[in-house]
């Protein structure tokens, strides 16, 4: 559905606000949209740089291929950075599984006697 209403190439990104205006639809939809999109095949891009937007690549096969990496390597920097986010709480969930267990294990020993 967003897709419909996007250009190709970089310098034609739009924002989630110029859609929202175009589309009357919050953000915050046109965000949840472009991400089921996405997850249905759709090569939807976005660039947090000038210009800042969503776009479909390039018709020059040069230019798409630029594009395209630039994309794939931005999300795949905050998918890390999100993922290494998690770092400390995989650690305490895995300290407290262990409290838990412990205790679990004590209470068992306790109703034995």
């Amino acid at each position: 559905m967003i897709e419909k209403y996007l250009e190709h190439g970089l310098k034609n990104a739009k924002t989630a606000e110029q859609l929202s205006r175009e589309i009357g639809m919050s953000k915050r939809k046109i965000q949840a949209a472009i991400a089921t999109e996405r997850i249905g095949g759709s090569l939807i891009l976005a660039s947090c740089g000038e210009p800042c937007g969503y776009y479909l690549p390039s018709d020059e096969p040069e230019k798409a291929l630029r594009e395209i990496v630039r994309f794939r390597k931005a999300i795949e920097r905050r998918a890390r950075g999100c993922f290494m986010a998690t770092r400390t709480a995989r650690q305490e969930e895995k300290r407290l599984r262990e409290v838990v267990e412990g205790q679990q294990a004590l209470d068992l020993e306790a109703n034995k006697e």
